[in-house]
Order: structure tokens, then C-alpha cells, then sequence
């Protein structure tokens, strides 16, 4: 402890006003919260201890997933590379490249309706588990299984995710199933049992060789599987090209390979369906256009036969004849194939005649124009419409995965239609010029005679539609090897294999507990600092307060009342004469001082203060008196006398006339020095009895007798006692506690300074304890405090 500057009382409270306003900001004290957590180091000890077995609880049931993965590559069909050269060809805008096709792909492999397809095909609505004390085990091996469940039909959604447990009976034909906490129903292997939820039946199985009795069957709504696998299925490209990764999680690594597998496999047999769908359309086209070339045909052969008999036509014709019939014939065979064409492009454009999606319809027939096929574009634009279909049936009309497969079918309608107009007005103006260049024909060869023309007319009528016939023959032949020959659209690259499985590990998990074991305590004492708000250092005290430090007392562990005696040496009896010296500066060595002793609240040590300081005056030679005033809680007779039911006449019975001022002065036994007023009786008005009169004739009396009167005061923070007496007091003394004092408090000290309420006010803080991390030491490894409360029973 250092001697207080008396220079210090002096200053005013203008000059100290800044060094306060700058003290309003709070930081976090490193060594504190240092010294904290060695005080709470079994903090450090118990919360590892904690997260450990937290984590060896996660290592053991944790459920890990695996991931499995496979490459696929889909591949281009031909009628995507048609319709590119197709469209290229007539000046068109390409209507779709391969990256937009590859997007359409993901998005119908992982459709609801693939996704429902894999799931019925598996089972995997159905789950067999072995259960467990704290997690079950998915019984997917069918080997694994005792039973199995065959068929099953629920009520509504009430079957749908509640446990069934199955056991086998002693006869070894029958089971036991428990569901929930209902009784149990027995029922037969093989026979239909009704449950109160839905209907089940269990087989059997076969493959089973283990000795299970018992296990769990859980029934899920396939809809909602489905759905789930759907949304944890990915499927990416890799590295920017067109091979595709698919992977899935799943905690059973076999399912999740079988399930990849199979909705290659279910949409494969999608693509193979749509090509034969397509050939089977093109087929019943062809087929209907051969029944009708058939019968004009057979009409044109009859017609011959009958002209011939009836015109009795017999030899040939001369070379002229024959030249302009063969440029006849060819000119109308012309003319039919171009209105064969043009009746197949009209009815094309009939079915192209919509602008909407709602009007599309499937292509079934192609056509071969000049220099140009459209069989491979109208083919594609089958293709399109069918992955519409699918994807509307788990996707709503304003799904945006629609929305490039809506435009391409538009984009490609509109590229036919614009080739067969175009077509049109070519056959329209080629029919023209082989009808002139016919007329033209007929006029040189008109002097040919009547009958001949007229037979070589019907044979080359029937040439033509022999030619036709022939033409779609081949037509069919090709729809049906195209049917026959249907491939998978989907090529394996890897096939679905087990990867690395998702658990973290023991030492990842460890290493987080240890972590988090250190981490909790360091943030919990941290939290505690930050949250203490009250006096720990000196230095903290003289930021905050206007008034000085008179000293500090060390905070003693001991229970004695009265640490200073004449033949006391401890640190804190010398922490006491330092306050002594200090208080006699700040007195100017004035003699017949009464000096003032108060606080904040109760429970910071005044009255201890009061009466240690009062013997360090008396062993110093000085006539002290101490008088206790603290009128509603009184302990300065009981501190003395260490006599908890201490009664004598006091202050208040003076006062109110009860007793002589000779009755109520009472030595300390072991100090001649030192004598004590108590407070007597606690009176109903102890704030009136304070402004009598008779106190202040009191004071003055005993100031003439006395060297220093020690007055021991309630708290200022909670009555004003100490305020009525300011005229009387020559010094002040306000006593804080370490770790007790509110910062906010000091705002009480700051307000009795500044404006001078009590004379030369003065600081002592109290119970300060050294070292253990606080930064305070002084040496001395003692200090002080007790928790004596104020009107704690109020």
C-alpha cells in the first residue's frame, strides 16, 4: 500500500469529470479471466471428461451412410444427329443441342415415375429391421430375413410407418404380431391376417438359415419413398463432358447399388418402349396406305384386262408412239408420286396446324421430299412428345423442366411446317409443268389411234402403283427391323459401386471433444467475467471514482471481528496503520476529528472497517470513540463484544432520554483507548432521532473529550442517514467491497463528491484478494471479507 497524496483531496470535481467519462467503456481482462479459470479448474477436467463420453456415445450408435456411385453415359440418338443436319439444311435455327437433351435426361431419370417403378420393383417401401436397445439394424439381405412380408393392403395411411413387430411361435406354422402397444394377433403363415390398421401376409422364407425368431416390418408409403429417393439421388456431369456420375446415400450400401441399377434398367426399357411405340405407329400408317393402293391397283389391273377384250387390241405401236407414251408415263408417274406427297403433306400439316402445346400430337408417318429427308426430323419430334408425356406424369404443366422441351417441340413443328409449305408450293408448280408438258404430249400424238393410247394409258397407270406398292413394302420392312432392333439409350461406363462412408471417425470426433471440452469451460469462466460487473482492482476503482483512495484492506480468511492489536504484526493490521497514516493526511493532522463510515449497500464491510481502523487510532495513542449509528441493523456491540445477543443502553436510549450520556460510553477491555457507544434499541423513526438536536449537542460534547469519533453509519446507498450529518463530520469514509461493489454503485460516490454532500470524502476498498489470477497481489496472502448482508431478512 502507498501513502495517499494529499494533494489529491484537494482537486476538484471539474478536473476529475474527464477522467470518469473516459472510464465508461469496459474490456475484458485477460489475467482475470486467467485467474478465474485456474479458481474453476475442475471445469477443465469435468467438461472433457463429458465430451468424450458424449462422442464415444456418437461413435457407438452412430448410423454412417455410404456413398455409392456409378458413370453412365446416354447416348445420341440418330434422330438427334438428323435433325441437326436437317434443320441446318433448309436455313433453319437448331433447335436443340445435345446439352439441352442431356438436362431433359436427368430430369426423366429421376421423374417420379422411374423413381416408383425402382421402388415397386425392389420393395423398398417394406424395411425388415433387428432391433436394438438404442439403434436397429436394416435387414436388406433377403438371407437375413425369417419372413417375408408378401402382400400387404392398408387402411388409408394407417398402416404406413408404425412398427410391426413379428415373433415366431412355438409351432413354428404361426407368428405373433404386436403392434404398438395393442395385444397381440396370431396369425399363419401364408393366410391373410386383418390388423386394425390394413391387411398383411407373411411367407416363409426359404433362403433364411440363421436362428432369427423376431423382428420389426415397417410399411412406408411408396408415393412418399419415392419421392425421398428422388430428392437424394444426384446425378452430375463429369469434367464438363457428357458422361453422367450418379450417386445416392443410403445407410445400407447393397440397396442403394441396387436401386442406381434398376432405374438404369427401368429407363431403358422406357426408351426401348418409346422405339417401339414409334415403329408400331409407322406401321399402321403404312399398312393402311398399302390396303389402298392395293385395291386401285387391283382396279387398274381389271380395267386393263376388260379394255383389252373389248377393243380387241392385238400388236405394237411405231417408235414415236412409244417414245411419247414413255415420256407420257413418266410424266404421270410424276404426277401421282407428287400427289401421293402432297395428300401425306397435307395431312401433316393438318396435324401441325396447332400453336399450343395442348394441340400436339404424335408424327406417325415420314416423308421423303427432294434432296431432303424428314423422316429422321418428325422421328425426333416423336421422341420429344414422348419424354413430355413422362415427365408430366410426376411433373405439373408449369414445371420449368418442360419448358425447353415445350420450346423445342414448337421449334420443330414449326421447322416441318415451313419445309412442308415450301414442299408444297415446289410439287404444286412441278404438277403444273408435267400437266403442260403433257398437253403438249397429247397434241403430237394425236393422230396415234384411240385404243392403243387408251391401253397404254392403263399400263402405265398400273406401273405406277406397282412402283408405289413396292416403295411401301420396303416402308414397312424398315418400321419393323427399327422395332426389332430397339436398343438401351443408356451405356455403363462404371457400374454403381460402395464408396467411403460418411461417419466422421474416432479421431476427428475426439479431437472435437477434446476440443469443445476445452473450449465450453474456457467460454463459461469467460462468460462469468465478462458478465462481472463489480470493483476488482484498485486501478478499476480510481478509473471510475471522482473521490480518492484512501487504501486497501487485504481480505482475511480468519473470523475475528478485530485484526489490529498492539502487538499485531500481520499483513493486514499493517494494511490498518497505512490507513491510518493515510487518514491523517487527508485530515492535515487536524485534531478532534469525528469522521464519517458508510457504503453502497450492506455487506461491504463498514462497520468492520469502523472498528479495525478505530483500534489502529487508539494503539497509536489517540482517545477514539466509535458510536454505532447504523440504527436499523446495529452490529458494532456485537462485533466487540463477539456476543450475538447483545443488549445495552445506547444511542437511541439516549436520545430519547432512557439514559445518562455516562451510562452509554463503554471501554473495549483490551485497549484503555478505545471506548464505544452501541446503538441501543432499534427505534421505529431512526432517521428523526438522527435530527434532534440533542445528537448534534452530543457530537460536540464528546469531540472535547475525544481525539477521533468513529461513526458507523448505515448505507448511503439505501437510507440517508449518513446525509444528516454531513454539518457535523469532518472526514468520510465510504467503504467498497472487491468483488462485491457494483460498478454502477461508484455513480453514488461520484454524486456525493461532486457536489459535496459529504466533507473530504474518501475510498476504501475492501476484501481484496491477492494473486489466484486477479493481478492484485501485494504480497501478503491475506484478506478480508464477510457476507453480512443488509436488511437481508426484508
Amino acid at each position: 500500500m502507498e501513502l495517499l497524496n494529499p494533494t489529491s483531496v484537494d482537486q476538484t470535481a471539474a478536473a476529475e469529470l474527464p477522467k470518469v467519462a473516459a472510464a465508461g467503456s469496459t474490456s475484458l481482462d485477460v489475467k482475470a479471466v486467467l485467474g478465474r479459470a485456474i479458481r474453476q479448474w475442475y471445469l477443465f477436467l469435468l467438461f472433457p471428461l463429458l465430451t468424450f463420453s458424449l462422442g464415444y456415445a456418437y461413435l457407438r450408435y452412430e448410423v454412417p451412410e455410404f456413398e455409392v456411385k456409378g458413370t453412365i453415359l446416354i447416348k445420341e440418338s440418330p434422330e438427334d444427329r438428323a435433325l441437326s443436319q436437317a434443320v441446318g439444311d433448309v436455313g433453319g435455327v437448331f433447335v436443340e443441342n445435345n446439352a439441352t437433351n442431356l438436362i431433359n435426361q436427368i430430369e426423366i431419370l429421376k421423374s417420379f415415375a422411374i423413381m416408383r417403378a425402382a421402388v415397386d420393383t425392389l420393395g423398398l417401401e417394406v424395411s425388415y429391421l433387428s432391433m436394438g436397445n438404442v439403434k436397429n439394424t436394416n435387414l436388406y439381405d433377403l438371407a437375413e430375413r425369417p419372413f417375408l412380408l408378401s402382400s400387404y393392403q392398408s387402411d388409408g395411411q394407417r398402416l404406413y410407418n408404425k412398427p410391426l413387430f413379428i415373433a415366431l411361435n412355438d409351432d413354428r406354422q404361426s407368428y405373433a404380431v404386436s403392434f404398438e402397444d395393442e395385444e397381440k394377433i396370431i396369425g399363419r403363415f401364408g393366410q391373410s391376417l386383418v390388423l386394425p390398421y390394413g391387411t398383411i401376409t407373411l411367407e416363409r422364407n426359404s433362403d433364411y438359415v440363421g436362428s432369427r425368431a423376431s423382428m420389426s416390418i415397417v410399411v412406408q408409403d411408396p408415393v412418399s419413398v419415392a419421392k425421398n429417393y428422388g430428392k437424394r439421388l444426384k446425378i452430375n456431369t463429369l469434367r464438363s463432358s457428357e458422361l453422367l456420375e450418379i450417386s445416392l446415400q443410403d445407410v445400407v450400401p447393397e440397396r442403394a447399388i441396387d436401386f442406381i441399377t434398376t432405374i438404369i434398367q427401368v429407363y431403358n426399357t422406357f426408351t426401348i418402349l418409346e422405339q417401339k411405340e414409334i415403329a408400331l405407329r409407322t406401321t399402321e400408317f403404312v399398312n393402311d396406305r398399302l390396303d389402298y393402293l392395293q385395291q386401285e391397283l387391283n382396279e387398274v389391273e381389271v380395267a386393263a384386262e376388260d379394255y383389252i377384250i373389248n377393243n380387241d387390241i392385238v400388236g405394237g405401236t411405231d417408235r414415236e408412239l412409244e417414245t411419247a407414251f414413255t415420256q407420257l408415263t413418266e410424266n404421270e408417274r410424276q404426277i401421282i408420286e407428287l400427289s401421293i406427297t402432297q395428300e401425306a403433306i397435307s395431312r401433316l400439316r393438318g396435324v401441325l396446324s396447332g400453336n399450343s402445346t395442348d394441340s400436339l400430337r404424335y408424327l406417325p408417318y415420314t416423308v421423303e421430299l427432294a434432296n431432303l429427308d424428314l423422316g429422321p426430323v418428325l422421328e425426333q419430334y416423336n421422341r420429344l412428345l414422348l419424354e413430355r408425356e413422362q415427365l408430366l406424369q410426376s411433373a405439373k404443366s408449369d414445371n420449368p423442366a418442360l419448358i425447353p422441351i415445350n420450346e423445342s417441340l414448337l421449334e420443330v413443328r414449326q421447322t416441318v411446317a415451313d419445309v412442308l409449305k415450301e414442299a408444297t408450293e415446289d410439287i404444286n408448280s412441278n404438277i403444273a409443268a408435267l400437266k403442260a408438258t403433257n398437253e403438249t404430249v397429247f397434241t403430237s400424238i394425236k393422230r396415234i389411234p384411240g385404243k392403243q393410247r387408251g391401253l397404254m394409258a392403263l399400263e402405265r397407270q398400273q406401273s405406277i402403283r406397282e412402283q408405289l406398292y413396292l416403295f411401301l413394302l420396303q416402308r414397312r420392312e424398315e418400321s419393323a427391323l427399327s422395332s426389332a432392333a430397339a436398343v438401351e439409350n443408356i451405356r455403363v461406363f462404371e457400374a454403381p459401386m460402395q464408396g467411403g462412408s460418411t461417419s466422421s471417425g474416432p479421431v476427428p470426433v475426439y479431437s472435437i471433444a477434446l476440443l469443445m471440452g476445452l473450449l465450453l469451460p474456457l467460454g463459461w469462466v469467460t462468460l462469468q467475467e465478462f458478465m462481472d460487473d463489480t470493483i476488482k482492482s484498485p486501478d478499476k476503482l480510481k478509473e471510475l471514482s471522482l473521490a480518492p483512495l484512501l487504501g486497501t484492506i487485504a481480505f482475511e480468511t480468519a473470523q475475528n471481528r478485530i485484526v489490529v492489536d498492539a502487538s499485531s504484526r500481520t499483513p493486514i493490521a499493517e494494511m490498518f496503520r497505512m490507513l491510518r497514516t493515510n487518514l491523517q493526511f487527508v485530515g492535515a493532522g487536524k485534531n478532534q476529528q469525528i469522521i464519517l463510515v458508510t457504503s453502497s449497500v450492506g455487506g461491504e464491510g463498514k462497520t468492520f472497517i469502523c472498528l479495525n481502523l478505530s483500534m489502529s487510532l487508539a494503539i497509536s495513542g489517540k482517545r477514539v470513540l466509535v458510536i454505532g449509528m447504523d440504527l436499523r441493523k446495529p452490529k458494532l456491540g456485537k462485533y466487540i463484544t463477539n456476543d450475538e445477543n447483545y443488549q445495552h443502553d445506547g444511542l437511541t436510549n439516549y436520545l430519547t432520554g432512557g439514559a445518562q450520556l455516562e451510562d452509554i460510553i463503554q471501554p473495549y477491555p483490551e485497549q484503555s483507548n478505545l471506548h464505544f457507544i452501541s446503538s441501543g434499541v432499534v427505534p421505529p423513526n431512526p432517521a428523526e432521532l438522527l435530527m434532534l438536536p440533542k445528537l448534534t449537542d452530543l457530537l460536540s460534547e464528546l469531540r472535547e473529550r475525544y481525539d477521533y469519533i468513529l461513526i458507523d453509519l448505515p448505507p448511503v446507498g439505501l437510507v440517508t442517514d449518513a446525509l444528516l450529518l454531513r454539518n457535523q463530520v469532518d472526514l468520510s469514509v465510504y467503504v467498497t467491497r472487491f468483488g462485491e461493489t457494483k460498478q454502477g454503485q461508484i455513480a453514488i460516490v461520484n454524486d456525493l463528491y461532486a457536489a459535496k454532500k459529504l466533507p473530504n470524502l474518501s475510498l476504501v476498498l475492501n476484501g481484496v484478494k491477492s494473486g489466484r489470477g486477479y493481478g492484485y497481489g501485494y504480497g501478503y496472502g491475506y484478506g478480508y471479507g464477510y457476507g453480512y448482508g443488509y436488511y437481508s431478512e426484508s
